[in-house]
């Protein structure tokens, strides 16, 4: 085999590695993470912000934990977002290992929703599309005059 040969044959290697690489790179989902401290007389806890891209479905979760003295608190909560569009969400707050609030909504067509609460209560709900809480770690509402709340299942005016 010919030097030139051989140089053509590593460039093809080479070219056909990079874009395997590429190939896999792109296949993997995107992820964001943040974490911070709260704060009160000194660190008292985390809150960890998770953001994760998957087959065009953005999910989002944040957990804070809370310890003070006789208390641990700890708030769940869980967003899938596709095409902008919420399409569930979960929402848990513990206190001593013990659930004092849990809430599920699951988008059943364009404006309608179902809401279920831990203690088995089911109620449906009607709001349009809009911007959510959960996206508020990550984007800035831009041209936005309401916001939905997972936790309390209500649209909140933003603007002054």
């Amino acid at each position: 085999m010919s030097t030139h040969a051989c140089i053509r044959l590593t460039r093809i290697k080479s070219i056909a590695i990079s874009v395997c690489l590429a190939m896999l790179i792109a296949s993997q989902p995107m992820a964001q993470s943040l974490e911070y401290d709260i704060l009160w007389f000194g660190t008292i806890g985390k809150l960890t912000i998770n953001k994760s891209t998957v087959a065009g479905q953005e999910h989002i979760s944040t957990e804070s934990k809370v310890k003070i003295p006789f208390y641990t608190f700890n708030w769940i909560t869980s967003a899938t977002i596709k095409d902008g569009l919420l399409q569930r969400s979960t929402y848990e707050q513990v206190l001593n290992d013990d659930q004092r609030e849990y809430c599920k909504i699951t988008r059943k067509a364009d404006k309608d929703w179902l809401v279920e609460y831990g203690s088995g209560e089911k109620k449906n709900i009607s709001i349009s599309h809009t911007f959510y809480v959960s996206e508020l770690y990550f984007k800035e509402p831009k041209n936005v005059t309401m916001v939905f709340s997972e936790r309390l299942q209500n649209l909140w005016n933003c603007v002054n």
